[in-house]
């Protein structure tokens, strides 16, 4: 026992002192420890994976590699030793035959670790993939992705790369395919709008392709770097088919400033020399070539180092390119040559030497201009300029950020350009014929897109569709339909400002109209619209009318309509009592806006289907609330007693009403400031001590944004929001509509509290000065003939002075309990509760109001 005790703590120590040094940047003592380490222990999988972190620190990878490989025959059953061997053989793949080497490893490794049961174990095939690119096997590429066509369409670790990588083989026939075959779990990895904008990518580039054909149209890509060739190949503009021995010279590599266009005006005399290329430290421990008198790099020929043999075959491939370059430039009928500006350079010496070598009535250039501020350059009859700056973070040869909404619309920024310059000598027929395929293409991608929940991500491609078919409601609808996902109402609402609503027939779209104007608080509007909804589309005629109807009843209410919501109700009154979404909201806006009788003749005239949406328990609670608010409203109407709400926000106004003790609160003009309004920490108190003189000063108001859409009022010196009056935006009418009815509240409130006999009914659900509350009420509010009643909602009662007038319940909020919706306040629950904080209430009005009354809590103790 002691020797195995002595062995670990040997073993600990060593370790832990091995890491630090190397942790420390001591690298050389670091690989001293470690090599006394894997002496002692020369099958430890730890000692093993810490050592080669030790030597790739030294930029020994070899060495590194032969640890990792001891290691893992060591343990062969050891997951994580053995994917670390596995995929380290990418580091050390300097020749074809380590290539080789690194893809039979990798597979031998899937074989004992299947991907299925280990997801990590995809990884090497991912490294496999990646080789086969690098190293220009495409032919072996393409059958190792059909290879595993079923497990891309399944598992999420592998499916980004076979997309991307038949896309970069320019096989768009078999990524529709994959689009449509992948499985929904496949796509756990990608963004939720990725396989729409993939699908409809895929779909453009086919059609993109046929047109290219069509036109006998040759496309280069002229610098500054390969993203013409890279991003233009998957969308149809180079063949058919990716392959090596297709490349031009300016397809793989990075041109600085104006080397471009110097080296296509010399004819690349300076790139037929082997002499002129030197090899250099390019990312990572690669070395890439470059181009001495120009600067030219040429990454993706990169290697761990160049000998003769390599050295030629770089150049003999760079020969072929050249070649390449100038037979197709003969080939062509037609040309297009498009320049991705990404660096420094003079653009008017690009255009110029374009024009003077390149362009002739049958060519084109185009430059994508990716800076982000855009640059100047000077107008030319066969040069068209796209301003098209990269989103943040964006690579624009990864999946992950081109298959996002900002990625896709990068690229359509400047593909629907080029499809503009593909199109200029198309015939009318054959152009009028492109445009249908075209056309039926999109709406295959958009039926796909449905069919899979996934509709964002197309707003820059519906932007130049709707350009084509500005007519077409149906194409309308989607564009306005994402603008909403990505914009939001507002935006939205705002492309059928600037187009009639008048014009428009169908149903879906004319229902997004009434929809996006309501969601962002264009009260206005969204009742015109409705109104002009159920014109075209008769309120019995389809079920999507009722839609239309709640969302103009809504609009009615929050824009203080409460008569004409009322009004409106009864004009609908059948589909109100059959339909249970209409009646769950008319029920409750009846129920807020203590409209008794009403509510009451709504659930007793209503089918049994439309109560299903609100409940048994619920309506019986109504049921029984507003039976019994009817009495006290009655009770009320024949005495001379007036219960006032004072509030920290519209709770005790919404519960009084709906029970019958407040007989004022039916339209807007007789409302109080109490009823529309927040107020924050003692803001009630100053407003009570000022008599809301605080709010005469029209310049103290100011409007800001809330999350449920539209604008509210703030009050800056107390913090008062007024949340019941808001809308899309307050111009110098509406502001003074504003003040206009909070003056008319003001004034009404005064009325109030010069009436004889009064009860006061604050709930407090904020923290507040309860003792400067009872003073202010003394000095301000009492009588000997009126009460103060203070609910306290908050868990903890409050230490405060006691006077006669004064009553206190302390009534902590049930879990669940919202005053302001029925399906929470209407719950047994909900009614039990609200019976019992207006149970001084129904005390006073059942005795005689004159006289003390005692304090008590929610027990009656006092």
């Amino acid at each position: 026992m002691t020797g195995t005790t002595d062995v670990t703590t040997d073993y600990n120590e060593l370790l832990t002192e091995a890491i630090d040094l190397r942790e420390d940047g001591d690298y050389e003592d670091s690989i001293e420890k470690f090599q006394r380490l894997i002496e002692k222990f020369p099958n430890d999988t730890r000692v093993a994976w810490e050592y080669a972190n030790g030597l790739m620190k030294l930029n020994r990878p070899y060495d590194a590699d032969e640890i990792l490989g001891h290691a893992a025959k060591s343990n062969p059953k050891d997951f994580h030793i053995n994917k670390a061997w596995t995929l380290h053989a990418a580091f050390v793949a300097d020749s074809m035959k380590e290539h080789m080497n690194a893809i039979r490893r990798g597979r031998a490794f899937r074989e004992t670790f299947p991907p299925p049961d280990y997801p990590e174990a995809w990884q090497s095939l991912v490294i496999e993939i990646d080789l086969l690119w690098e190293i220009g096997l495409f032919d072996n590429l393409e059958f190792v992705l059909d290879e595993n066509w079923n497990n891309f369409t399944t598992y999420p670790e592998i499916l980004p790369v076979g997309i991307h990588y038949y896309a970069k083989l320019f096989l768009n026939n078999k990524v529709k395919e994959l689009l449509s075959q992948s499985k929904p779990q496949a796509w756990a990895k990608l963004s939720a709008e990725s396989r729409s904008n993939l699908t409809l990518r895929t779909n453009l580039a086919l059609q993109v392709h046929d047109l290219v054909e069509a036109t006998g149209t040759r496309v280069f890509g002229i610098g500054q770097n390969c993203m013409p060739y890279l991003v233009g190949g998957p969308w149809g503009l180079r063949g058919s088919r990716a392959h090596t021995s297709d490349l031009t010279l300016m397809d793989r590599a990075m041109f600085y400033n104006n080397t471009a266009g110097e080296s296509i005006e010399n004819n690349f005399v300076e790139f037929r020399k082997q002499q002129n290329f030197e090899f250099v430290k390019g990312f990572g421990r690669c070395n890439m070539p470059r181009h001495i008198q120009t600067g030219a790099t040429f990454f993706h020929d990169r290697a761990s180092f160049f000998d003769d043999q390599k050295q030629s075959h770089f150049f003999d491939r760079i020969s072929r390119r050249i070649e390449n370059w100038q037979n197709g430039r003969i080939l062509g009928k037609r040309k297009l040559y498009i320049f991705s500006f990404c660096g420094a350079g003079d653009l008017a010496a690009i255009i110029d030497i374009a024009e003077r070598c390149l362009l002739d009535d049958d060519s084109h250039l185009l430059i994508i201009d990716v800076l982000k501020t855009p640059t100047k350059y000077p107008n030319r009859p066969r040069v068209s300029y796209v301003h098209a700056p990269y989103p943040p973070d964006f690579i624009w040869d990864g999946i992950s950020c081109y298959s996002k909404n900002d990625g896709f619309q990068w690229e359509m920024t400047f593909m629907s350009k080029i499809i503009s310059i593909l199109k200029i000598p198309l015939s009318a027929e054959a152009a009028i014929g492109f445009e249908t395929k075209q056309r039926d293409s999109f709406m295959l991608a958009l039926n796909e897109s449905r069919k899979n929940g996934d509709t964002a991500g197309l707003e820059s491609i519906l932007a130049v569709y709707m350009k084509r078919f500005e007519r077409d409601e149906i194409l309308t609808l989607e564009y306005v339909s994402l603008i909403r996902t990505k914009y939001g109402n507002d935006a939205a609402n705002n492309f059928f400002i600037n187009n009639s609503v008048l014009d428009f027939r169908n149903k879906e779209l004319l229902l997004l109209s009434v929809e996006v104007a309501a969601y962002s608080a264009h009260w206005n509007e969204a009742i015109s619209r409705a109104v002009h909804f159920c014109i075209v589309v008769p309120p019995a005629a389809d079920p999507i009318s009722w839609i239309v109807i709640h969302l103009a009843l809504i609009a009615r209410y929050e824009s203080g309509l409460w008569k004409q919501a009322l009004d409106y109700i009864f004009l609908y009154w059948q589909i109100f009592t059959q339909k249970p979404e209409l009646f769950a909201t008319a029920l409750n806006f009846l129920n807020k806006h203590s409209y008794l009788e009403a509510a009451l003749n709504l659930i007793t005239h209503s089918d049994t289907t439309a109560k299903q949406l609100v409940g048994e328990s619920i309506l019986d609670n109504v049921f029984f609330r507003l039976n019994e608010a009817l009495l006290y409203q009655a009770q009320l109407y024949d005495s001379d007693i007036k219960i006032i709400p004072l509030g920290q926000n519209t709770m005790p106004s919404i519960i009084l009403g709906r029970w019958g003790l407040r007989n004022e609160r039916q339209n807007f003009s007789n409302t109080i400031p109490f009823d529309f309004c927040d107020f924050l920490q003692d803001a009630t108190i100053n407003a009570i001590d000022s008599d809301f003189d605080i709010f005469v000063d029209k310049a103290q108001f100011e409007t800001n944004t809330v999350a449920v859409g539209g604008k509210i009022i703030e009050h800056k010196p107390s913090g008062a929001t007024f949340f019941l009056a808001r809308r899309s935006d307050w111009d110098e009418s509406s502001l003074q509509e504003f003040h206009n009815h909070l003056a008319n509240a003001i004034q009404n409130w005064r009325a109030l509290a010069d009436h004889e006999t009064r009860i006061y009914y604050h709930i407090i659900t904020r923290d507040i000065d309860l003792n400067r509350l009872i003073l202010s009420a003394q000095n301000h509010l009492l009588n000997d003939r009126s009460y103060l009643i203070m609910i306290d909602t908050r868990p903890v009662p409050v230490p405060f002075s006691n006077t006669d007038q004064l009553i206190y319940v302390h009534a902590p909020m049930p879990a669940g309990y919202d005053y302001y919706h029925l399906s929470h306040s209407s719950t047994p629950e909900g009614t039990a509760y609200e019976m019992a904080i207006l149970r001084p209430i129904f005390s006073i009005l059942e005795h005689s109001p004159r006289g003390g009354y005692p304090s008590e809590d929610m027990n009656g103790q006092p």
